[in-house]
């Protein structure tokens, strides 16, 4: 049997670092979105990312968090360790442990910069909008959002201030299987997680715009059909609720206030081995699963809630130890030093992401369209206005223009998406005097680069890029055969035929990039202290103790906001049995 069981755990070790192989270099040339063999699997960083003037990643569309079932001073912290592990234990025995804790982002503005669709590296993401007045003044444009995409005529600056909270009851049990099998063990961790995320929107609305939209802009040549501007800021247009006249309501992509989640972040099951156990020091080695009992990204809203893992199952084992160095047996003090590593593969998972266009424009396919190049997306081209078409095809080069949708509704696709790999690993100091406790330590998470295997295709020769401006010549209205791939989210673009393209050029599925809904190898560092009483006299010998930590987020190649700063403090108690 424990033979058996060391050979169950030594393959859990190799599989865990055969991912972590797999997983440690971009491979390819970078490039991100479609090929002619599907869609890539790579998004190197930096290639295929935006990096502002500031060194930081902006222009994405999903942020994915340190997950909370993933925090080694949760499940460290406390005297309740020395009661693990037991050495001479012969007999069935537990430790049941509730961790209450409360963590929260800081310097927030690296986060704003995240979404900001400009690389001016502005610490609150901040943003100019505005109406394009015509096509010759949207050439020499200075907002970074022309407004009508969204519906508005106003003009003003828009900034945001995130903020993430959590709040965790984590639910921890140990039992000791000595009575069966000598060094058996196992270890479930039930985090409850209660999570908010806030994008702390600000909109100044400094300029005073049009009541109605010129005719020809939303809707057909007709005075009697005017369409009134539904909204008087961006802030209000961001929300997506309101159509505006051929333009439907923005049922993805949404930019909102909070979003919140409740849910178990991830069921953390363990099987575990004390390969060595002595008075003084253990040595132990575990089977890891981690259930996705959380939620999953849906592309709803821009900065939406997760809890967890994006819903991904995570497998690999995990390996803890401790020595207690010095001792004073009279005086009932120690000193130890403790350590608990985990190493875990993390599956992809089926979720909704919103993908973005590539840079410069659509290149889609016609008589005089270029090959499709590498993946470089546009910042905010996930919200682009596109005029869907009723009888596209290869070589219709002047389709029927039957309506407007937002590209929102169109990018938001169903995708397999997972990191790859993660660890999570913590040392600390740990001295006992009598009932009194106190730890000090350090922790380490990094999760490899998001990779996606494949996503849902969208419908070629259906949509063409529209660059909306208050000008309604016949050229360029809403139903005119004729697009304006090259737009960008701040600037529209001269028809594509007076480019030399096709009159219209149609959105396919090769223009279509992943690198803005994926999140780049990201790495934290934490550092801890706690302090806990013991009544080791007692029956169930109960603790209790606080503590607080500080996290520092990093990547490895450098953009200071891929992944976040929080502090947190910490109550846990437990009782053993």
């Amino acid at each position: 049997m424990k033979q058996t069981l060391k050979n169950l755990f030594c393959l859990a070790i190799l599989a865990s670092t055969t991912a972590a192989l797999a997983d440690s270099s971009c491979g390819g040339s970078g490039s991100c979105g479609a090929s002619a063999s599907g869609p890539s699997t790579e998004c190197c960083f930096p290639a295929g990312y935006m990096i502002n003037d500031k060194g930081n990643v902006y222009g994405q569309t999903n942020f994915t968090a340190h997950p909370v079932q993933w925090d080694m001073f949760r499940r460290m912290a406390g005297a309740s360790t020395e009661k693990l592990h037991l050495f001479g234990e012969e007999e069935f025995y537990g430790v049941a442990s509730l961790a209450l804790q409360y963590q929260q982002t800081t310097d927030n503005g690296r986060i704003a910069q995240w979404f900001s669709f400009n690389n001016s590296g502005a610490n609150n993401g901040a943003m100019t909008y505005g109406p394009a007045a015509s096509l010759d003044d949207a050439v020499a444009a200075t907002d970074d959002i022309n407004s009508l995409n969204f519906g508005v005529t106003n003009s003003g600056t828009v900034t945001f201030c995130p903020k993430i909270q959590n709040f965790v009851a984590d639910i921890d049990l140990f039992f000791g299987w000595d009575e069966f099998v000598c060094g058996l063990w196992s270890r479930f961790s039930i985090p409850i997680n209660w999570t908010r995320w806030t994008l702390g929107l600000n909109d100044s609305n400094a300029g005073t715009g049009a009541t109605t939209f010129p005719n020809g802009l939303y809707n057909a040549f007709d005075a009697a059909t005017a369409v009134d501007v539904p909204y008087t800021s961006l802030k209000d247009a961001w929300k997506g609720t309101q159509p505006f006249g051929a333009a439907p309501v923005l049922k993805k992509g949404r930019i909102d206030g909070s979003q919140s989640e409740t849910a178990v972040a991830g069921l953390k099951m363990e099987l575990g081995y004390d390969f060595l156990r002595r008075d003084k020091s253990h040595l132990a080695l575990s089977f890891l699963v981690v259930a996705p009992t959380g939620n999953k990204p849906n592309a709803t809203y821009l900065f939406d809630a997760i809890s967890g893992s994006s819903k991904s199952w995570e497998i690999g084992a995990d390996f803890n130890g401790h020595w207690n160095f010095w001792e004073r047996q009279e005086c009932n003090q120690s000193l130890g030093l403790h350590f608990d590593v985990a190493l875990v593969s993390q599956l992809k998972s089926s979720q909704t992401r919103l993908f973005g266009m590539k840079n410069g424009g659509v290149q889609g396919v016609g008589v005089n369209q270029a090959t499709p190049a590498a993946c470089n997306v546009a910042a905010g081209s996930s919200w682009l206005l596109l005029k869907q078409v009723s009888d596209g095809a290869a070589g219709v080069l002047t389709p029927t223009v039957t309506g407007l949708e937002r590209a929102a509704n169109v990018l938001a696709l169903q995708a397999k998406i997972g990191a790859g790999f993660e660890t999570n690993g913590a040392i600390l100091l740990k001295y006992i005097r009598n009932h009194f406790s106190v730890d000090l330590g350090y922790e380490l998470y990094y999760r490899s680069q998001e990779k996606l295997s494949s996503r849902a295709t969208i419908d070629p020769y259906t949509y063409g890029v529209y660059g909306a401006t208050l000008d309604n010549t016949d050229a360029i209205n809403y139903l005119s055969p004729a697009s304006a791939s090259t737009s960008t989210i701040g600037n529209p673009a001269y028809p594509d035929y007076l480019n030399g393209a096709d009159t219209f050029v149609y959105l396919q599925d090769s223009d279509v990039c992943a690198c803005t809904a994926l999140q780049p190898a990201t790495l934290s560092n934490k550092v801890f202290g706690f302090c806990e009483y013991s009544w080791d006299n007692c029956d169930w010998d109960p603790t209790v103790g606080l503590g607080a930590s500080y996290e520092i987020g990093a990547s490895k190649s450098g953009a200071k906001n891929v992944a976040l700063n929080q502090w947190s403090v910490l109550a846990k108690g437990s009782i053993s049995f």
